[in-house]
């Protein structure tokens, strides 16, 4: 959900910039990767839920509105960022600053849900994953995607067919 309302926010942004024609800045881009990096992990990650629900004793029922936010979004979320215009060229350093707020938000959760014994997602839960060293084993690999994906899109900045679809 976070990703989502951000993704909103970051096109509200794009949007004003447009009408009043601004360029894109490197920062703007910037975010522009690592919003997306978080639409495509939340998406997956979503889907792998899904796929493993059955595994489990209860029934996971998904409604329209999560299919939209965790599949669609995000893959209109990628196409904007390929296709249309205005990105800049990034360094693939900046793939790095999409830890930022999933690392804090990972404390925050880990602590307030050792004081609720309530984490919204399964792989949060020490019980669940058999301990801390799963939730951080967990933790790592998803780190490790998000910055994997934020360092595509950054390369994508980079690539000379993308650079003329957004210079056409």
């Amino acid at each position: 959900m976070q990703s989502n309302i951000a993704f909103a926010l970051l096109t509200a942004l794009l949007i004003v910039c447009t009408v009043l024609g601004l360029p894109e800045r490197a920062w703007l881009t910037t975010l522009r990767v690592i919003v997306t990096s978080y639409l495509v992990i939340s998406g997956v990650t979503f889907a792998i839920l899904i796929e493993t629900a059955g595994l489990g004793d209860f029934t996971f029922l998904v409604p329209m509105s999560s299919k939209v936010l965790h599949f669609v979004v995000p893959v209109y979320a990628i196409l904007d960022y390929l296709l249309l215009p205005g990105r800049r060229r990034l360094r693939l350093r900046v793939s790095l600053w999409a830890l930022l707020y999933p690392f804090a938000y990972a404390i925050l959760t880990s602590v307030r849900g050792r004081a609720l014994n309530w984490y919204p997602y399964v792989f949060f839960d020490p019980e669940w994953v058999g301990s801390y060293v799963g939730v951080v084993a967990y933790s790592a690999l998803l780190a490790c995607a998000l910055v994997a994906v934020a360092a595509l899109l950054s390369l994508a900045s980079r690539l000379p067919v993308f650079r003329a679809a957004t210079a056409a």
